[in-house]
């Protein structure tokens, strides 16, 4: 599995974004679907309304979820803490719970792919269950 950052569900379906089509050839070849937050998804929401319209954001949110695209996992409250928690322990970068929650997402789905450009945020995070990140489509 991999957890999708916001970035990159941003560049997935913008075909004006310049990382357009190198996310979208990598999403094409799973075989499982991107693991989104939902902290994610209203972060997208916003952008996509802030940017181009409300109209946009309902009409692509319902598209995703729809399709076999992406699965959004509920977080709980001990998710949330958590999270909470590795934004604390890396307060110099200030991640958000947005970018934390992600961190946790990976830890239950038992992977280190990150599908992300946000370098600056994930190369210094050592995830839960150990390792590094590999971050994509950049590391892929």
């Amino acid at each position: 599995m991999i957890i999708c950052d916001t970035n990159c569900l941003l560049s997935l379906i913008n075909a004006e974004d310049a990382h357009h089509r190198t996310v979208r050839d990598l999403v094409s070849s799973l075989s499982t679907p991107l693991v989104v937050s939902p902290l994610v998804l209203a972060e997208f929401d916003y952008l996509v309304r802030k940017v181009v319209s409300a109209d946009t954001a309902r009409g692509t949110l319902a598209n995703l979820l729809r399709g076999r695209l992406i699965e959004v996992p509920a977080l709980s409250a001990t998710d949330l803490l958590t999270a909470v928690k590795v934004d604390a322990k890396y307060s110099g970068l200030d991640l958000g719970l947005t970018d934390a929650s992600l961190v946790v997402l990976a830890y239950r789905y038992k992977t280190l792919d990150l599908l992300t450009r946000d370098e600056r945020d994930f190369r210094p995070i050592t995830p839960l269950q150990g390792g590094a990140f590999r971050l994509l489509p950049k590391d892929g």
